[in-house]
């Protein structure tokens, strides 16, 4: 997903994007969402999109979805083709659109940061159903690693990322048990997965994990429910999928914090701010970016055809030669420029699955423009401009003034709050 976004990221034109909601606890007619991307229709053609581009844009919306459970669709178009078609794990941001010289891929980046598959487990007396999943849905790995030499694999939705063991009757349910324990041990050495969903017969299941390997049986997290492989229940499943996400996101994105914050206290290789990032990004400096999660923010910046052709403000891009300069969210712009330049982008607050920190300061959605900033809810961090950066290299006159940080990252041997 990442690299896709990467090499979007690098092209230039004119693209015309649209991150809507395609689904929920209960699925949606056609009809509603032919009523939902009707209102973002009308918004793409009144910034500009051409008819092609949301001719495109809506036959990529109304076509079913990878997964179940809440779930958004980010599409990008240009010239009437599509260009990028993902769908993100979770409906907490809210839709929204763009058109202009950058493509809006910020919605992707909580779950662009998490490449790494996941197994689901679902198993009882009769058969057991191993999945092997990314945050976007089933893994290419996937298909190469959950055949085994035994030709017991299927795949019926052609994805080749489910295998269904179904075991002889004449086996005790502790064999049977322990064949599908074998099996996802091979499938974690083969696929290094963040964790191991467990899921279904009480009893099944912890025979099965009794059985597995050191390795894998560190990875288990016990979904709570007592589903079935004949259908089960999947919100209880998908609740604890998203669960385990979020709290792998957290971990990584507070280490991310971490080191900005040593970075900043130091004032070396850290800068924060819309006009020291933007600075930054054009001058090739920029290793990772921070960013609040904040959809759609109303801060706008102004970008050009190249995706480092950025500036706070027209006159900038002007007066280094840039034509026809448009004005964006500020949060596609940024995110173009990073990916394109190969630096990280990390959403604070943006946890996969959850529904925290889309308020701004004032608790109204609207930006008040003073230092206060956002509030991740989580993170317990707090940026100039609601963005900052890691930088590769640096120029210490422009380093952050620990006098406008908070006061957890004012000292090297302090990190954030717990």
């Amino acid at each position: 997903m990442l690299e896709k976004a990467r090499h979007l990221a690098r092209q230039t034109g004119t693209f015309s994007s649209a991150c809507l909601t395609v689904s929920c606890a209960v699925p949606p007619t056609e009809g509603l969402l032919d009523a939902r991307f009707r209102v973002a229709a009308e918004n793409l053609a009144r910034f500009g999109a051409p008819p092609e581009d949301i001719a495109a844009l809506r036959n990529a919306m109304l076509a079913a979805p990878r997964r179940d459970g809440p779930v958004m669709r980010l599409a990008v178009a240009s010239a009437g083709a599509i260009c990028l078609d993902v769908v993100l794990p979770s409906a907490a941001r809210r839709n929204q659109v763009a058109f202009g010289p950058a493509p809006q891929l910020s919605p992707m980046m909580p779950a662009a940061r998490w490449p790494t598959p996941y197994l689901v487990v679902t198993i009882d007396r009769v058969c057991a159903d191993i999945e092997v999943l990314g945050v976007d849905g089933p893994t290419r790995d996937a298909a190469r690693a959950a055949c085994g030499p035994d030709g017991s694999c299927q795949a019926p939705d052609g994805g080749g990322s489910r295998h269904r063991m179904t075991f002889s009757a004449e086996h005790s349910g502790d064999r049977n048990a322990a064949q599908a324990a074998t099996e996802i041990n091979r499938l974690v050495a083969a696929t290094s997965p963040a964790f191991v969903l467990v899921d279904g017969d009480g009893d099944a299941a912890s025979s099965m994990i009794s059985g597995l390997s050191d390795a894998a049986r560190e990875l288990v997290i016990r979904a709570g429910s007592p589903a079935h492989t004949d259908g089960g229940d999947v919100p209880t499943r998908r609740a604890a999928i998203d669960r385990a996400l979020a709290v792998r996101a957290r971990a990584e994105r507070r280490r991310v914090i971490e080191q900005f914050a040593d970075a900043a206290a130091r004032q070396v290789g850290a800068v924060q701010g819309l006009q020291n990032v933007v600075d930054s990004l054009r001058r090739g400096e920029v290793e990772r970016i921070l960013l609040h999660d904040n959809p759609p923010s109303p801060v706008m910046l102004w970008s050009g055809s190249g995706p480092l052709d950025i500036g706070t403000e027209r006159k900038q891009l002007v007066d280094i030669g840039v034509s026809a300069p448009v004005s964006m969210p500020a949060d596609a712009v940024l995110v173009r420029a990073a990916l394109a330049s190969g630096a990280d982008v990390v959403v604070l607050g943006g946890d996969i699955g959850s529904d925290t920190g889309n308020d701004t300061a004032d608790g109204t959605g609207n930006d008040t423009g003073n230092n206060t900033d956002h509030d991740t809810g989580h993170d317990d961090v707090r940026l100039k401009d609601g963005v900052g950066a890691v930088l590769r290299w640096s120029d210490p006159s422009r380093q952050v003034s620990t006098t406008a940080l908070p006061a957890w990252c004012r000292s090297t041997s302090e990190g954030p709050r717990p």
